[in-house]
């Protein structure tokens, strides 16, 4: 899948991942989708909080996890409404 934007979000620690992407998706336009990579336990939780707090404003179209050596990175699909 292509996406709109990407942000890379490692090392960031709550609540940085959701307010870094709150400003990366005001620049998107209607209809556009961003990938957040992030490696935050917590950002899983806050991202799915943050689509039912926010569902005027964007879809959580998926969520991934994948485990990487002694640490897990997570990939967040959003698309601008």
């Amino acid at each position: 899948m292509k996406f709109d934007k990407e942000i890379d979000l490692r090392g960031k620690a709550c609540p940085l991942p959701i307010a870094l992407s709150k400003v990366e998706l005001g620049k998107l336009k209607s209809g556009q989708t961003m990938l957040v990579v992030t490696d935050d336990c917590s950002a899983e939780l806050d991202f799915k909080a943050w689509a039912q707090q926010s569902n005027e404003i964007f879809d959580l179209l998926s969520q991934e996890e994948e485990r990487v050596e002694d640490h897990t990175i997570q990939r967040h699909v959003l698309r601008k409404k």
